[in-house]
């Protein structure tokens, strides 16, 4: 996947594709940040094992052999929220569904992401996260989870289950992620339109 840099897409475009094959393109950089698979698909299996994680030295969690029911159920809702997100600001977002291989227009449910989780080898042998710092809670919160909510607001849309996980994990860790976390002002969006962010992340122009 390529994100469509003028100078990229122009230059190089075909000698990287010949490299490494470019299945997809996105149209900007807000399309590629909420395509981002980790934060809805980490957040689920993470919150509700927490205690599996706290507790390394009895046997040690592994995310995708204890990846249970409720954690794909958490991850779908995660995502729908996603796309309701990303279809007010124009974008098709289908993460979850070409992480999994699913078709072009298939919605995944939580019983094909539950399949999935098992019965990919490359993904049932890796261990952890074993400790509450670990990237999979502490990047995917403030960098995926928060900016995404801050987005829905700006375009009025809800996410009560991303709303839930940042402050579960707020809690946990005894820091505010909502303040820490990269809401618009961070993200140089702040007092901008919906309309107006949709041109900056095109044209680089405010």
């Amino acid at each position: 996947m390529l994100l469509p840099l003028p100078y990229v897409c122009d230059t190089y475009y075909d000698d990287i594709n010949d490299f490494i094959p470019i299945q997809y393109t996105y149209r900007d950089v807000l399309e590629c940040g909420l395509s981002l698979v980790n934060p809805a698909l980490h957040s689920g299996a993470c919150v509700i094992n927490i205690g599996m994680i706290e507790q390394p030295s009895r046997g040690g969690f592994h995310m995708y052999e204890h990846f249970t029911a409720g954690a794909a159920k958490l991850d779908v809702a995660l995502d729908r929220e996603r796309k309701e997100i990303g279809k007010a600001l124009g974008y098709d977002l289908r993460p979850i569904e070409d992480f999994a291989g699913k078709p072009a227009g298939h919605q995944i449910n939580w019983k094909e992401l539950y399949m999935q989780m098992h019965g990919d080898v490359a993904l049932t042998a890796i261990s952890g996260p074993n400790d509450i710092w670990n990237r999979y809670l502490t990047e995917d919160c403030p960098n995926g989870l928060v900016p995404w909510v801050a987005l829905g607001e700006l375009c009025g849309v809800e996410a009560p289950t991303m709303r839930a996980i940042i402050t579960i994990y707020s809690h946990i860790h005894e820091r505010d992620w909502w303040q820490v976390g990269r809401k618009l002002d961070r993200l140089g969006l702040d007092g901008m339109t919906k309309e107006q962010v949709l041109e900056f992340v095109k044209t680089g122009k405010k």
